[in-house]
């Protein structure tokens, strides 16, 4: 079996942790003997690549200063400008022009299509030229464009009816699917990105080393993440608690939150720690004693679509706190395997991880019962199993 992972991004270089659960899902395919290959645009002039034993190729598709449409921020964000839905057109007619003619060598069985749109029409022209069946995996950010621009329904829905296999990162996406057109959705969610589940003996022995409170975020600066919300809470948390909130990552808001964090007078508990290695983001997964994500609808009507994040926290036995919204709920279980608290509500935020912090017996159960959750539900191999199923599936139609 030969398949072509079709993706906006794909991890610039071996450190690099952009979707690093691309990786982990194909190394887990490649075991059970699939030949896999990516198919995935250059960014700022990058050529073929081969990361982590995995072949990328990469094809150009405008000026090299100016090929930043995906990575980053994202496309989906991007194209909110009017520089980036030009650079948009050339993206898509050079990697139509690039995909057919390496399907055309490679002759794959299946092109396994992640973020359909735009990547669906490539991966339609390529399956009436070549016979390939056509697998579409929906993460939910292209589904926000379709309230923005009404075309892409259109779009979606003919590439969903012509596809082969449909899945989905969340029950929440695949809602989402759904209203667009009836279909079959499989959803199928993604494990840990940062490794293995851990043992709680390892985050104990770990944690030891660092008794200070510690409250964790990792993700983007941007306005669905809602990490405004858990530094308005801070003033709240830290007049009960000596502690310190971790923001892992970068973005476009970082400064307004530098801003909110100097105004409420707790920017001496909060450090901001950039982009980190996997190695690095292990340590601090370990030595987190709660970790937050205060996800929101924000003003496009985009929300997480899963929260791997929360998967990777509760995979070092840390306990969860996170709002109420999107796919979040596929993972956490208010009380079960973590708390859920009201979106955009610093007050209700504050409350739990003051709770969590100060009752070790519920933390402790949390996390544990968390983990066993992620275990069942969110291992690789499973996951990867699946969807070795749908593959198989998809090719005896033929």
């Amino acid at each position: 079996m030969k398949v072509c992972f079709v993706t906006s991004v794909f991890p610039r270089g071996e450190n690099d942790p952009t979707a690093s659960w691309i990786i982990e899902i194909i190394h887990r395919l490649q075991a059970r003997g699939i030949d896999i290959k990516v198919f995935c645009p250059s960014f700022k002039g990058l050529k073929d690549q081969h990361i982590h034993s995995i072949e990328a190729r990469r094809f150009r598709y405008f000026f090299k200063n100016q090929e930043d449409l995906t990575h980053d921020q994202g496309a989906p964000y991007k194209i909110r400008e009017a520089r980036y839905r030009f650079i948009a057109i050339f993206y898509v007619f050079f990697g139509l022009i690039h995909f057919l003619r390496y399907c055309r060598k490679e002759k794959f069985d299946i092109l396994h299509v992640q973020w359909p749109f735009p990547h669906a029409i490539w991966a339609y022209f390529a399956s009436l030229l070549y016979k390939a069946k056509t697998v579409l995996t929906f993460h939910g950010a292209e589904l926000l464009l379709v309230k923005s621009y009404p075309f892409v329904r259109h779009f979606l829905k003919h590439a969903i009816r012509h596809a082969d296999g449909i899945t989905s990162n969340s029950s929440f996406t695949k809602s989402r699917i759904l209203e667009i057109t009836d279909t079959t959705v499989n959803v199928i969610g993604f494990g840990p990105a940062v490794g293995e589940i851990q043992s709680a003996v390892k985050r104990e022995h770990a944690k030891k080393a660092n008794p200070r409170k510690q409250i964790l975020f990792v993700g983007r600066f941007i306005e669905r993440k809602g990490t405004e919300y858990l530094i308005k809470a801070m003033p709240e948390i830290v007049d009960k608690i000596d502690c310190e909130l971790v923001l892992v990552g970068v973005g476009d808001l970082e400064g307004e939150l530098r801003q909110i964090a100097e105004d409420l007078g707790v920017e001496q508990h909060i450090k901001f720690a950039g982009v980190l290695s996997n190695e690095e983001l292990n340590t601090r997964y370990r030595e987190a004693d709660v970790f937050v994500l205060p996800a929101i609808v924000d003003s496009k009507g985009d929300t997480e679509g899963l929260g791997v994040v929360l998967i990777e926290a509760l995979a070092y036995n840390t306990p969860v706190i996170a709002s109420k919204v999107g796919g979040i709920i596929d993972i956490v279980k208010h009380r079960e395997t973590g708390m859920l608290v009201p979106e955009k509500d610093p007050s209700a935020l504050a409350t739990a991880v003051v709770e969590i912090l100060t009752n070790d017996e519920l933390a402790m159960r949390l996390a544990e019962d968390g983990n066993r959750f992620i275990k069942e539900k969110f291992d690789w191999d499973k996951l990867a199993g699946q969807l070795h199923d749908i593959y198989e599936q998809v090719l005896a139609r033929r």
